[in-house]
């Protein structure tokens, strides 16, 4: 299942960036986590693989762009009718994004985790 929210358009240097929320299940949880970037036509999606969270839980990021630099604090809507934990893989797709080295910076809520850098 993919959940895509609304997108969010964000102001960085050279122009903006929309950027859309996504959400899948994957075969199972565990293992080191990692980020994994993928194109998508003209988009790009990067998302992290391995989450263990209950069935009914959303992705709720907060995203910030500063320059090359797309900051994801991970953030989940726990919801307490969730009875059992399902793999998930939260991540992000980059509508169209202009051609240039993105680095994406991962954070488990504050805390600095897992980073990538890419070019589309």
């Amino acid at each position: 299942m993919r959940l895509i929210a609304l997108p969010m358009i964000l102001a960085g240097c050279g122009g903006t960036l929309v950027v859309e929320v996504t959400q899948d299940e994957c075969a199972s949880a565990g293992g080191e986590p990692e980020l994994v970037v993928e194109r998508a036509g003209a988009d790009v999606l990067v998302y992290r693989t391995g989450a263990e969270v209950g069935e009914y839980d959303v992705f709720d990021p907060e995203v910030e762009v500063s320059g090359k630099t797309i900051t994801v604090h991970e953030y989940w809507d726990e919801d307490p009718g969730s009875a059992q934990l399902v793999c998930a893989e939260p991540g992000i797709r980059l509508v169209e994004p202009l051609d240039r080295r993105y680095t994406v910076e991962w954070l488990d809520g504050d805390s600095p985790w897992l980073e990538q850098s890419f070019e589309p």
